[in-house]
């Protein structure tokens, strides 16, 4: 009897590895390359910059073999935009090499800020090339979500838009907000568009310091602001 459950056993044991080697899923396809983003596009907001200048970073991924006796490169194209290469955004390279050994490449795109303060937008693609095909296409843009985004190409939206005061502009002192004289602030008392934007540095104490210094800068220095009116501060200041 014990002779009997002992050859069951082993022929369970091998029935079981034999599933399991059926099992084994090993690369055999064409090399894919994507690109590895949270969401299908981003966002660059340089009204709530300094720098003129921003840079995006779009990981790209590969998968299958890593290793093919050199490097490999994957090839991008600006499929959709209103900004101009050059003046908006620096061109794009004509291919990025992914290392050999590696699974991923960065590709840098840098934005400017535009000067005419309308929202600028370019939509970049992966091209299929001799190295790599375009087989993973899609993803979903949180877990559990039904709502899905390519993942060949991603979308970059830049401004110098501001929509509504930081949450940190109080009427009573700085005025009527406007984005223009958000921006004479800061160059003229010298504060960063970070920190006018932190709760800690724009105190109520600074804001009392800003306020008369502004206006009487102002006074001294005329400037129209977005209405087409001399720019002013709080109305407390003018009694």
């Amino acid at each position: 009897m014990n002779k009997i459950i002992f050859f069951i056993t082993i022929y369970c044991l091998m029935i079981g590895l034999s599933g399991c080697e059926q099992e084994i899923d090993t690369w055999s396809g064409a090399d894919v390359a994507y690109m590895d983003m949270e969401a299908d596009s981003t966002i660059v907001a340089f009204a709530y910059l300094d720098a003129d200048v921003d840079t995006v970073k779009i990981r790209i991924a590969v998968m299958g073999e890593t290793a093919r006796g050199g490097d490999r490169y994957v090839k991008m194209k600006v499929k959709e935009s209103n900004a101009v290469a050059g003046q908006d955004y620096d061109a794009l390279e004509k291919e990025y090499k992914v290392e050999e050994g590696n699974v991923f490449c960065m590709v840098p795109v840098v934005v400017k800020r535009p000067l005419d303060r309308s929202e600028k937008e370019l939509e970049i693609e992966l091209v299929e090339n001799e190295y790599f095909h375009l087989h993973y296409l899609e993803d979903v843009l949180t877990s559990g979500s039904a709502v899905m985004f390519a993942k060949t190409k991603h979308r970059i939206l830049f401004h110098s838009l501001m929509k509504e005061p930081p949450s940190t502009w109080k009427e009573y002192y700085l005025g009527k907000f406007s984005v223009r004289k958000y921006e004479k602030i800061c160059e003229v008392m010298g504060i960063s568009r970070e920190q006018f934007l932190s709760y800690s540095y724009m105190t109520f104490g600074r804001l009392r310091f800003i306020a008369p210094y502004m206006k009487e800068w102002l006074d001294q220095n005329p400037v129209e602001d977005e209405d087409g009116n001399a720019m002013r501060m709080g109305d407390y200041l003018y009694v």
